[in-house]
C-alpha cells in the first residue's frame, strides 16, 4: 500500500451525504430576522476501518451568494480523511449581514450534536463536537476567521483566498466587523490559501494579504501561482465563464488550483483537530517513518510527506508557502 499523503484521497474514499434543513434565528436587527437553511453533510460511508467515527466537524461556508455545491470537491476530500463536513445555504438571493449570520453557527453545531446523540438519526454517533473547525472561502473565509476568533465552540480554522470588504463595499460597523482586527486581537494561529492573481473581487487592502499579516505566528501560509479568486471553486460551465470574466482566469485550471490548496488545508486541520499540535514551524523536518498502512501511521509521517510536496511544488514554480516567524517575519519552506 502506498504510503497517505494529504495530496490524495484519504484512507475512507467512500463517503455519504446527508441533506436536511434548520430554522435558525437572530437577535442581531438585520433585514432577516429568521430564515431556513438547507443543509449538508458529507462524511466518510461507515465501515472505514482506519478512521473511525465520530469524526471532527468542520463548517466549510460558502463565499457571498454562492452555494455549497460549488465546494463539493473540498467536501469529498476532508471526509475520506475523516471529517463531517457540514455546509449550509442561506435562501438564494438573500443578502445577509456578516454578524446576524455569525449567530447561526450555534443553532447549527447544537442541532449536529442533537442528532449525534439521537439513536434514530443517520448522524447517530457519526460527530465530534468537542473538535469543530471552520473553514470558508471569498467571504466564508471573513466569516471563518471571525468564528474562529470569537467562537470558543470552534478550535480551527482555515481560511481560502479570504475577503473583507470593510475597507470598499460594507463599512465596519456593528453589522460589519473586521476580521483582520478580529484575528489580531485574538492571537492565534491560522492557516490561509491565497490566489497570486488579484483583482476586483479580492482586490488589495481585502484580501489575504490582509489576514495573513494579523495572525499569529506559525500561521501557514500557501500562494497558488496562477490561481484567480473564483478559481477555487467550480460552479458548473454557465457559472464558471462568468466568474472567470468577474474575477480573472488563472494559468491553472480549477481542478489544479482546488487539488493545490487541499494538502495544506487538510494537513493544517488534521494537526488541529486530530492530532496534539507540534512544532509546526518545521513540519518537513520532522523524521521520516516507513509507513504503509494509514491505520498505523502516525501525525508525523503525514506531516513529513506534505512538506515534501511543498518542496516539489515549490520546485514547479505552482505554489510559494511560508509561515509566520517569531522574529523574523515569515520563513519560507
Amino acid at each position: 500500500m502506498p504510503e497517505p499523503n494529504f495530496e490524495t484521497v484519504g484512507p475512507c474514499p467512500r463517503t455519504r451525504t446527508l441533506r436536511d434543513a434548520l430554522q435558525v434565528e437572530t437577535a442581531t436587527p438585520s433585514s432577516t430576522g429568521s430564515c431556513t437553511l438547507k443543509l449538508t453533510i458529507t462524511a466518510p460511508s461507515e465501515p472505514c476501518s482506519s478512521l473511525s467515527g465520530p469524526y471532527p466537524v468542520v463548517v466549510f461556508l460558502n463565499g457571498f451568494q454562492m452555494r455549497a455545491s460549488f465546494y463539493k470537491s473540498y467536501a469529498l476530500r476532508l471526509a475520506s480523511w475523516g471529517f463531517a463536513v457540514l455546509q449550509y445555504d442561506i435562501p438564494l438571493l438573500t443578502t445577509l449581514p456578516d454578524t446576524p449570520e455569525l449567530e447561526y453557527l450555534d443553532q447549527i453545531l447544537d442541532w449536529a450534536q442533537q442528532q449525534s446523540l439521537a439513536g434514530g438519526s443517520d448522524l447517530h454517533g457519526l460527530l465530534d463536537l468537542s473538535r469543530v473547525g471552520c473553514v470558508g472561502h471569498s467571504r466564508g473565509g471573513k466569516l471563518a476567521a471571525l468564528h474562529f476568533a470569537g467562537n470558543p465552540r470552534v478550535t480551527a480554522a482555515y481560511l481560502v483566498d479570504p475577503v473583507d470588504n470593510v475597507a470598499r463595499v460594507s463599512p465596519e460597523g456593528p453589522l460589519y466587523p473586521n476580521a483582520a482586527k478580529a484575528l489580531r486581537e485574538c492571537g492565534k494561529s491560522i492557516g490561509i490559501a491565497g490566489a497570486s492573481i488579484l483583482g476586483s473581487c479580492n482586490p488589495e487592502g481585502s484580501n489575504w494579504k490582509e489576514f495573513y499579516a494579523a495572525v499569529a505566528d506559525q500561521s501557514w501560509l500557501t500562494v497558488v501561482q496562477g490561481a484567480a479568486h473564483g478559481t477555487f471553486l467550480d460552479a458548473g460551465f454557465a457559472l464558471n465563464f462568468v466568474f472567470d470574466r468577474l474575477c480573472h482566469r488563472g494559468s491553472q485550471s480549477r481542478q489544479d488550483v482546488i487539488e493545490r490548496s487541499m494538502p495544506g488545508m487538510l494537513a493544517w486541520l488534521d494537526t488541529h483537530l486530530r492530532s496534539s499540535p507540534a512544532d509546526l514551524s518545521q513540519p518537513m523536518d520532522q523524521s521520516r517513518t516507513d509507513v504503509t498502512d494509514i491505520q498505523n501511521a502516525d501525525r508525523s509521517s503525514l506531516q513529513h510527506q506534505f512538506g515534501e510536496w511543498v518542496k516539489l511544488e515549490i520546485g514547479k514554480g505552482l505554489l510559494d508557502f511560508c509561515i509566520k516567524g517569531n522574529s523574523s517575519g515569515t520563513s519560507s519552506i
